[in-house]
Order: structure tokens, then C-alpha cells, then sequence
């Protein structure tokens, strides 16, 4: 009986046809079955980009370690090993290199190897698959944008101290106040157009045990980026471009030119 380690991954762009990881570890279980493999174990790869070179790296590692336990490796499609043609070829050669075989389950007219055709059609497919990949890429990036410049949304990332998300589905998702955190925002800007040095500001915060949005101390530099960030006035940065954005204000502009002004003077002594 031949012995198989089964490969599952579901990216962090999107899932073929909304096959979950759950999913591909069962059709992987019940493919051996029916073969006659002895599954020896599942490498799982959960939310990680087809195109992460580290992930393909720690795969090739792993198999590495596993080389006397295995000898075939069995997947569902050839874009679950890589949706990076120059990753899955090197896969492709690692594991010819190891003197082990590899099984598409859906794919078989793909997997064999001896057959220069089959070769040059996997090739193409994972050609097909990049461009895939690099499209999504594409239309996501085309999203942000849509939602940054032109609806005033902050599109992906953390937001600033003060601030949090609402909404657990992207379409619902926006960006609200955090009341306590606001204030703190409002007596930083406060102290800094009085003339307080921004270590004394981080320092007096620290003694108070004020933390910041991860549960750390502020510092000087945590505190100058709050004082230059017009996030804080309702801007919403993209790409370099500065838009109106549709969250509410904590810092009126007023306040902020002053505290930029206030800023560059220090920076000229």
C-alpha cells in the first residue's frame, strides 16, 4: 500500500467555489480510501495566499522531514500547491528531486509526469492560475481605492488610537469613535499646543497607566504620530491622496493646523 501526505490550503483572496479547508481534507481522505493509500497525515495551510514564497518554503521543509514516511503527495487542484507558477514547479521538482509522486484528485489527466503534453498542460494551467490570482489581486486593490478616494472609507488596516471598527461583514463595516480613547486623543493635541514636550506627554500617560490601542505604553514617537495623523479630522489618505472621509472627527482643524505649526517650530530649534 502506497503512503500519502495529503496538502489543504484555502487563501486569504478567495476559495475555489467556497471549498472550505474541512472540505478538501475530506474529499483528500475519502480519495485515499478508495485508492488504496495509507493517509499518514494532512498538512494544512488555513488563509494563506497561494503566492506566499515562506509558506511554499515551510511546505518543501516539512515534506523534507517527512521523506521516509511518504510517497506520494496528494492535493485536490494544482493551484492549491501554488497559484505562483515558479513556486508550484519548484514543489514540483523538490518532490521529483525526493523520488516522490504527486496527485492532483481532481486534476488526474494532470498529474502524470512521464508525458511531456500532460507537462506542458500543467504548465499552462499554472499559468492560467497566476493570472487568476494576479486579478483578484487587481479587483481587490480596485475596491480599496473605490472605497478610499471615492466614498471616504478607510478601505483595510488598523485604524488610529481613538477609533474602532463596527460591523463584522466587510459591506457593514465602518469606523466609529471610542469615546475614553477620544478624550485622550483631545488632551494630547491639548498639551502639545501648550508647549509640553512629547516625552513628558508619553511619560505622564504612562504614569497613569494610559495604553495604547494593543495594550502598550505610549512613547514619543507613538505620540508625534497622533499629532501629525489627520485621520483624526476626518481625512482619509490612499495612495497619497488625502479625501474627505465619512468617520467622525475627534480633532477640529483648527486645533490641528495649530499643533502642525506648533510642531515645525520645535523642529527649527
Amino acid at each position: 500500500m502506497k503512503r500519502a501526505i495529503g496538502y489543504a490550503r484555502v487563501s486569504t483572496l478567495t476559495q475555489r467555489d467556497n471549498e472550505t479547508i474541512e472540505e478538501q481534507v475530506k474529499a483528500l481522505r475519502d480519495y485515499a480510501e478508495a485508492n488504496g493509500y495509507e493517509l499518514v497525515d494532512i498538512y494544512r495551510d488555513d488563509g494563506v495566499s497561494g503566492s506566499d514564497q515562506e509558506r511554499v518554503i515551510r511546505l518543501e521543509r516539512y515534506l523534507q522531514n517527512r521523506a521516509e514516511d511518504f510517497d506520494v503527495l496528494l492535493f485536490t487542484y494544482f493551484d492549491r500547491l501554488s497559484r505562483d507558477l515558479f513556486l508550484q514547479l519548484f514543489l514540483e521538482k523538490e518532490l521529483e528531486r525526493m523520488g516522490k509522486s504527486y496527485m492532483a484528485i481532481f486534476q488526474e489527466s494532470l498529474s502524470e509526469d512521464d508525458n511531456p503534453m500532460v507537462r506542458a498542460m500543467r504548465q499552462m494551467a499554472g499559468v492560467f492560475a497566476e493570472l487568476e490570482k494576479n486579478m483578484i489581486v487587481r479587483r481587490l486593490a480596485n475596491g480599496r481605492r473605490h472605497k478610499s478616494l471615492e466614498r471616504g472609507v478607510k478601505a483595510s488596516g488598523n485604524v488610529p488610537y481613538g477609533y474602532t471598527y463596527e460591523g463584522k461583514a466587510t459591506k457593514d463595516k465602518r469606523v466609529v469613535v471610542v469615546p475614553e480613547q477620544a478624550e485622550i486623543v483631545r488632551e494630547i493635541f491639548s498639551l502639545a499646543l501648550k508647549g509640553k514636550s512629547l516625552g513628558k506627554i508619553a511619560e505622564d500617560l504612562g504614569e497613569r497607566g494610559v495604553v495604547n490601542s494593543r495594550g502598550r505604553t505610549f512613547n514619543r514617537a507613538a505620540v508625534h504620530k497622533i499629532l501629525t495623523n489627520d485621520f483624526y479630522v476626518g481625512k482619509v489618505q490612499y495612495e497619497g491622496k488625502i479625501v474627505q472621509g465619512n468617520h467622525q472627527a475627534i480633532i477640529s482643524p483648527v486645533l490641528f493646523g495649530k499643533v502642525q505649526k506648533a510642531l515645525s517650530r520645535r523642529a527649527k530649534r
